[in-house]
C-alpha cells in the first residue's frame, strides 16, 4: 500500500509549484492584492486517499476544474476575510461536494487555510452502504453545500490535522506496521456521516442574486476567450449578456473592485504567469502581448499587485 507525504512552504508566489498539490486539476490562480506571498503545502497519499491541504497568506482568485473518475471533497479550517466559492459565501462549517468535472471559482480577499479530500466515489459508497444502508446523493453537476453542525466539521478538521501529522513521520507508521485501514477508514467514516447528515444550506443572505451571477461569468467568459487570442484591449463594453450597471453591482460586491479594475488584475496576471513561467522573455514583450501601452503604467500597477516589478520577477525566473 503505496504512503507518501510531501511539505512545501513557498515564500514567493509561483502557480507551476501550487499545481502539484492540486490532483487531477488545473487551476489558474489569480492573485489579487500584494501582500505576505507565503503558502505552507501538504500531501498526504494513503492508498487511493489523497489529502491535499495549504494556507494561503495573499488574496486570491482559483479557477479550475474537479476531477473526473473521483469524488472531490473541499473545506475550509481558516477564513479570516471572505472566501466565495462559485459566489456562494462559505464558512468553516460548509463541507463542498463537487460534480466531476465541474467547474469551481474560488475569491478570497485575505489569507485562507483550506483542505481537499480526494478518493474513488465507490469507496464512499461502499462505506455509506456499509454504515448506513443508503447511497450517498452525489451531485451530477456544480457543487453541493452542505452546512453542517459546528461540532461535527470541527471533528472533521481535527481529523484530517491528525492525519497530517501522522504523514511528518513515515518512519514510525511503517515501523509500527500501521495498515491503510487504521490511518484513513475513521476519516472516510466521518466523511460519510457528515455528508449522510449534513444538511444543504438554504440561507438566502449566502447567494448571489442571479443577475449578478450572470454578470460576473459573461465578464469571466471574456476574460478567458480574450486570454486565448489577445488580439485586441480587453475592455468592458465588450462583455456580452449584461448591463454595465449590474457588472458593477456585483464585481463590487464579489471582488471589491470596478470590472475595469478587474479585467486589468486578469491582463497583469497573464504578464506576471508569463514573465514567472518564461514565455516571455522581456518586459517589453510582455507588455505587447498583454496590450499594456505604457510601460511606466504597467510597472506601475504591477509592483501594486505583486509587490515586486517586472524586471525582477523575470530576473527571478531567470535565476
Amino acid at each position: 500500500m503505496p504512503i507518501s507525504f510531501e511539505e512545501q512552504n513557498l515564500q514567493s508566489f509561483e502557480p507551476d509549484k501550487l499545481l502539484h498539490v492540486l490532483d487531477d486539476t488545473q487551476m489558474e490562480h489569480r492573485l489579487l492584492a500584494a501582500g505576505n506571498l507565503e503558502a505552507h503545502l501538504q500531501r498526504l497519499v494513503v492508498g487511493d486517499l489523497i489529502i491535499s491541504t495549504g494556507d494561503y497568506r495573499f488574496p486570491v482568485c482559483i479557477r479550475g476544474g474537479a476531477p473526473h473518475d473521483k469524488a472531490f471533497i473541499g473545506f475550509y479550517w481558516s477564513i479570516p476575510g471572505e472566501v466565495r466559492e462559485n459566489y456562494h459565501a462559505i464558512s468553516l462549517d460548509h463541507l463542498l461536494l463537487y460534480a466531476p468535472g465541474t467547474e469551481a471559482y474560488v475569491t478570497t480577499r485575505g489569507s485562507v487555510g483550506w483542505g481537499m479530500l480526494i478518493l474513488p466515489i465507490k469507496r464512499l459508497q461502499e462505506t455509506a452502504i456499509a454504515l448506513h444502508g443508503v447511497d450517498l446523493e452525489w451531485p451530477r453537476q456544480g457543487i453541493r453545500y452542505l452546512d453542517l453542525p459546528s461540532l461535527l466539521a470541527r471533528h472533521l478538521r481535527q481529523e484530517v490535522s491528525s492525519l497530517l501529522k501522522l504523514g511528518q513521520n513515515l518512519d514510525t507508521l511503517f515501523d509500527n506496521g500501521l495498515t491503510e485501514s487504521l490511518v484513513c477508514s475513521g476519516l472516510i467514516q466521518l466523511l460519510v456521516h457528515a455528508i449522510v447528515n449534513g444538511t444543504q444550506s438554504s440561507r438566502p443572505q449566502l447567494k448571489l442574486s442571479d443577475c449578478r451571477r450572470r454578470a460576473l461569468v459573461a465578464m469571466e467568459t471574456c476574460i478567458s476567450r480574450w486570454k486565448s487570442n489577445p488580439v485586441n484591449d480587453l475592455r468592458v463594453a465588450e462583455i456580452k449578456g449584461t448591463s454595465e450597471r449590474i457588472l458593477q453591482l456585483a464585481s463590487r460586491e464579489i471582488y471589491g473592485v470596478t470590472p475595469h479594475r478587474w479585467l486589468m488584475i486578469a491582463r497583469l496576471n497573464a504578464a506576471y504567469h508569463d514573465l514567472l513561467g518564461g514565455r516571455c522573455m522581456s518586459v517589453t514583450e510582455a507588455c505587447g502581448r498583454w496590450k499594456f501601452n505604457h510601460p511606466g503604467h504597467f510597472a506601475r500597477d504591477y509592483r501594486n499587485v505583486f509587490g515586486e516589478s517586472p524586471r525582477e520577477t523575470l530576473q527571478r525566473a531567470r535565476a
